[in-house]
């Protein structure tokens, strides 16, 4: 199984005592999964980071574009909380959700658009380009209407693009930026 190859992988790299292992994952869960299987493989679990594709991505932008500021998922509540404070949105479900329980109703839209920035930059594209990415208008519209509200105020502010535009000028990226990133 994958799980019984990264751990033969890890028990064949003698690094130093000192120096930390990475493991990519895709969450806690998964990350306490692998913790376990490993302790209970080789008798110990130590020296091992555990880092997300978002954490990945972030680093390897942040590298690669030092002169954009990236806006973080804290930031990016407060910001979606101003939208729709201000009425952006016309949606009337998350209208009355925002008036119920406008923090944990922002954190979850905010949640939801940063991971959409990495697994759906092609819907972002959409959006910024003013159209609708699936046939479900009911759906898409609203997020659409945060999305670009939220990214008007973001360039406003800081005069910049959005995570998304500077994503893609990542396809240029070589292997001596990437070990750059690394050192």
């Amino acid at each position: 199984t994958l799980k019984d190859a990264l751990i033969k992988d890890i028990s064949n790299h003698k690094n130093d005592i000192f120096q930390c292992s990475y493991i990519a994952t895709t969450g806690e869960g998964v990350t306490a999964w692998i913790s376990e299987n490993i302790a209970k493989t080789n008798g110990i679990h130590a020296h091992f980071k555990y880092v997300s594709i978002q954490e990945i991505l972030t680093q390897i932008y942040r590298a690669t574009q030092p002169h954009q500021k990236m806006i973080n998922n804290k930031d990016f509540t407060w910001l979606i909380y101003d939208v729709l404070f201000e009425g952006h949105s016309k949606n009337e479900a998350i209208n009355e959700y925002f008036r119920v329980q406008p923090i944990s109703c922002c954190m979850m839209i905010a949640d939801l658009l940063d991971k959409y920035q990495m697994y759906r930059p092609d819907m972002i594209a959409h959006w910024e380009s003013n159209t609708i990415f699936t046939n479900n208008e009911t759906l898409e519209v609203w997020q659409k209407e945060i999305w670009l509200a939220v990214q008007s105020k973001i360039n406003a502010r800081n005069n910049q693009q959005s995570f998304y535009g500077g994503l893609q000028d990542l396809k240029n990226i070589t292997k001596s930026d990437l070990e750059q990133i690394k050192n």
